[in-house]
């Protein structure tokens, strides 16, 4: 499925159902205004949703323009491979190894100053893309370039790098999968065999991250006590789960919680100054307002300083209270449409990627704000970029751009 709206309403209906089990102690009853907004907010967005959802039907790839694409496609691939080489040669580590080792920790992988972060949105966007590229032609060369850049990722430990772009593929696949015509009864089987793929593959990508959170934190593989600890389980996990769930768990979950208890002290004085904050990518409004964005962090109410996501809303509950988030919502909804309106009238051959990629934007505000977080904010503005080059074509080995 590509339609973004109808993401917001499922991503947030999952984490309050997932919340409301309560198998942390962290997760207090939700405040009044909260729970309002998130059910006005997720109807609205299905409701845009179902207006525009003919704008989100899977879009094959341009048979004639497939050699092309896959030439501009790799020689970006090893660029942005090359670029992640030299991050790790840069910073003399291979953070993989030696966070694994003990001789550094998370956070610590900066890279090559301002190389660095356009890498790490730019190679989210292209792994969902080579994806969509491999299902349509099913060539080796692009399956190369996606383990090659994917390896990378892997090696620099951009974990949640790697989560957003396997969920932007499985949205992918899921949704070329419901195109495919068939009989009424090969339909139906075909649905059957798709939920159960993706239950045993989404199985083991939440195990697999539980994994590597132990690893990351510094113990091994298959600990329990510190996630027992961490999530503050006492005894409400339930035993016939494996505990490396419980990292998903957290991850979907502590965020509202932590959401939740800023409600309880922040102001409904909504600042102007905490909305361009909150949209804008870090990197710019930290230019733009320095010392505000340096003394946001004051505000931070969290339940355990490990566990420090808030959501997207984090920025406007910081100011503005429930009123901010509505303010945020509303925006956020505005520059979606913007992005949607902006891929539909090029009609172009990177639609259902960007779709997609969309998908992920907007899923992933339950954990951080996607539109000013490091990691993915400046996809948003790639998406146009690319929309806009959308004549790009090879003449004589030399990529010409027709404006």
């Amino acid at each position: 499925m590509l339609n973004p709206y109808y993401w917001y309403g499922i991503i947030w209906t999952a984490v309050i159902v997932l919340y409301e089990l309560k198998f942390s102690d962290y997760n207090a009853n939700l405040n009044r205004g909260l729970s309002l907004f998130f059910a006005g907010s997720i109807i609205f967005s299905i409701i845009l949703g179902f207006i525009f959802r003919n704008l989100f039907k899977y879009k094959s790839i341009n048979r004639d323009r497939v050699d092309e694409i896959i030439k501009i496609s790799h020689r970006v691939t090893m660029l942005f491979v090359g670029i992640g080489i030299l991050d790790m040669v840069y910073s003399r580590q291979i953070p993989l190894f030696s966070i694994s080792l003990g001789q550094s920790a998370y956070g610590d992988f900066d890279g090559i100053p301002i190389l660095h972060v356009p890498f790490i949105n730019g190679s989210i966007f292209i792994l969902i893309y080579l994806f969509y590229i491999y299902i349509e032609t099913k060539k080796q060369i692009v399956l190369r370039d996606l383990i090659s850049l994917s390896a990378i990722l892997l090696l620099m430990f951009l974990k949640g790098s790697i989560i957003m772009a396997l969920f932007g593929m499985a949205n992918l696949w899921y949704a070329r999968e419901r195109t495919i015509k068939s009989s009424g009864k090969k339909i139906l089987s075909n649905k059957i065999r798709n939920i159960f793929l993706i239950i045993v593959a989404l199985s083991l990508v939440i195990y697999l991250n539980g994994v590597l959170a132990n690893i990351r934190t510094g113990v091994s593989w298959n600990n329990q006590t510190l996630i027992s600890s961490m999530g503050h389980f006492n005894n409400r996990w339930p035993a016939w789960i494996p505990k490396q769930f419980g990292w998903a768990y957290l991850y979907v979950t502590n965020p509202l919680a932590n959401l939740n208890l800023m409600t309880t002290y922040t102001s409904t004085l909504v600042s102007w100054a905490g909305i361009i904050i909150a949209i804008l990518p870090t990197t710019v409004s930290k230019n733009l307002l320095p010392t505000y964005v340096n003394n946001t962090g004051g505000n931070m109410r969290l339940y355990s300083e490990s566990l420090n996501a808030s959501t997207g809303f984090v920025g406007l509950v910081n100011n503005g209270g429930i009123n901010g988030m509505w303010i945020f919502f509303l925006l956020a909804m505005c520059i979606l449409t913007l992005c949607v309106m902006v891929i539909k009238l090029k009609n172009s051959a990177y639609t259902s990627a960007m779709n997609a990629t969309l998908s992920m934007l907007v899923t992933f505000l339950f954990f951080y704000d996607t539109f000013s977080t490091v990691i993915c904010s400046w996809i948003w503005y790639i998406i146009i970029f690319t929309c806009y080059i959308e004549n790009t074509k090879i003449v004589s080995g030399d990529l010409r751009i027709k404006i």
